[in-house]
């Protein structure tokens, strides 16, 4: 018997089978295994691309890497256990809470991707900029942005800024705990203002959220501290606000005559009350799959 040339079904399942055991694999990986498989067959590297894309719809794609635990046993509990807390205690996730995170901003951020002619490289021209990277701690609530600060990272004496809701100020030098106690003061001082009272302070279960002068000043202005299960940064919607903020900042390259303070505090104003309300929306979405203790 001759060799085949052509692909079944049989040979279709078991190169979607694994691909999707492999998902970083070469074409030429997949080919290999399926003549292990199938001894019979005789077929090149373009017949397997093709019948990959084509046939079984598969297409490569940037990789999002995820640690193991984010879907351990441990965590899907945790997972539910938040959930299920929120539900008992009649929670209004979208009007009582506040959703607080820290993230980074680097001074050469461009586009994930640009437009090039084919079998040319896409490279973009960033030039040299003085000046630091910045962390920025933010807060979000279903009535929009509340603060958004500024700390130069990796430093003990930095100075913090306030970016929006007032004027920039100079705080005092301290370390990430001490910088980030006065946001939540901060923070809560705005709550109070506009009679806010009572509100959960929806944060991750990092170390420095944790500390005994954090939980005593959030209970000090009547606020409750609330802590996000790990691994679930899904259920903070103001990760989809620093998604958006970023994506204004990278539109173009910063030039030598940019700051990436400014380039963030005009970014941050065009995040308003209807955006926050969507992502909030978004993130109970997967309380549902939270209960039903799902992989996501």
């Amino acid at each position: 018997m001759g060799n085949n040339r052509k692909l079944n079904d049989e040979h279709s399942r078991f190169l979607e089978e694994y691909v999707e055991q492999h998902p970083t694999c070469y074409v030429k990986d997949a080919m290999d295994e399926l003549c292990k498989e199938f001894t019979n067959l005789s077929i090149n590297h373009s017949t397997v691309y093709r019948h990959l894309t084509d046939k079984l719809s598969f297409t490569l794609t940037r990789t999002q890497p995820r640690v193991a635990e984010r879907n351990s046993e441990d965590t899907l509990e945790q997972r539910r256990q938040f959930v299920q807390s929120i539900i008992e205690q009649s929670i209004d996730f979208q009007r009582k809470c506040v959703f607080i995170d820290e993230s980074a901003f680097v001074k050469n951020m461009v586009r994930p991707v640009a437009w090039s002619k084919k079998g040319t490289p896409a490279t973009v021209t960033v030039p040299t900029i003085r000046g630091t990277n910045l962390s920025i701690i933010g807060c979000i609530s279903f009535y929009g942005l509340i603060a958004l600060s500024q700390q130069v990272p990796g430093t003990t004496g930095s100075k913090k800024r306030k970016l929006v809701d007032g004027k920039e100020s100079g705080l005092p030098h301290g370390t990430k705990s001490s910088h980030f106690l006065l946001f939540v003061e901060q923070v809560a001082y705005v709550l109070n203002k506009h009679g806010l009272h009572n509100m959960y302070i929806v944060m991750d279960n990092a170390s420095i959220h944790k500390t005994k002068q954090v939980l005593d000043a959030i209970r000090k202005h009547n606020h409750v501290p609330l802590f996000l299960p790990p691994y679930s940064p899904f259920l903070n919607p103001i990760e989809e606000c620093w998604a958006k903020i970023k994506k204004q900042v990278r539109k173009t390259p910063l030039s030598s005559n940019d700051s990436l303070a400014t380039r963030i505090q005009v970014a941050a104003k065009t995040v308003n009350a209807k955006d926050c309300r969507g992502w909030i929306r978004h993130s109970e979405k997967y309380f549902n799959s939270c209960l039903d203790m799902k992989h996501i």
